[in-house]
């Protein structure tokens, strides 16, 4: 899956970006640490996450951790399973990342496994795509600007990690696999100059993909969804090569 593809080839340039400078940073002021060993940990997680997630609006540079909204993806590749079409999304913008509310946490220290559920009211894509295929059982073809528009979008995503020991002597969690699941309300598209500008078809078009969003959205999204979980796959191998696994923790 391309989508996949492409996460993979980010995390290897995290990881030798990482082995390239093994100085342990400090854990970032706008990341509060919670008491490892504490009861209510996942409590406190939650809480501090909420207090975390609109400040990285304009990432970290310093940290190597890129703006969260909007939040740029060069390319997501679809390939609509039981429709038939072949979609590729190109410059893409995600707007309303900042807006997540974490609605639950759980931590597991041995082996380090995190679960986050989060809640993003409005998320919008918006770039250029390019369509061939059918949707459903309608023919698609076009190349433009688009916009797609999730209302009410609940995530659940789960990492496993390791810690390996790097040269400064200090352990540092290092990701290993990931898993997303999503649901959503609602799914809204506008995908300009479909059938080479034919008014009259592209409308009829759009029309037909917001009538049967569900239907499109259960072909398009997992794919849609493993990219964006990619904006957090960045984000926390950002951080996890420059910050010890200890300086997480009080």
């Amino acid at each position: 899956m391309a989508a996949k593809t492409a996460l993979l080839t980010i995390a290897v340039l995290f990881c030798i970006c990482a082995n390239s400078m093994d100085a342990a940073k400090p854990l970032p002021s706008i990341i509060k640490p919670c008491p490892k060993n504490d009861p209510k940990l996942n409590e406190c997680a939650v809480a501090n996450g909420n207090f975390a997630v609109p400040k990285f609006k304009n990432g970290i540079p310093s940290y190597g951790v890129p703006p969260m909204d909007p939040f740029f993806m060069k390319e997501i590749q679809v390939e609509g399973k039981d429709i038939g079409v072949r979609l590729v999304f190109r410059d893409v913008n995600l707007h309303g990342l900042s807006n997540t509310k974490v609605t639950a946490i759980r931590i597991k220290h041995d082996p380090p496994n995190f679960i986050w559920n989060i809640y993003t009211p409005v998320m919008e894509m918006i770039g250029n795509y390019e369509a061939s295929g059918k949707v459903l059982i309608l023919p698609i073809s076009g190349k433009g600007d688009f916009n797609m528009t999730f209302f009410g979008m609940d995530v659940q995503y789960e990492f496993s990690c390791d810690t390996v020991k790097k040269s400064d002597g200090e352990l540092y969690y290092a990701p290993t696999t990931h898993k997303v699941d999503y649901s959503v309300k609602k799914v809204s598209f506008q995908m300009e100059n479909l059938f080479n500008g034919n008014k009259l078809l592209g409308d009829g078009m759009n029309r037909f993909l917001n009538e049967n969003w569900r239907e499109v959205e259960k072909s398009w999204g997992p794919e849609v969804a493993e990219s964006i979980a990619g904006a957090m796959t960045v984000i926390i191998r950002a951080l996890t090569s420059r910050v010890p696994a200890k300086s997480f923790w009080t």
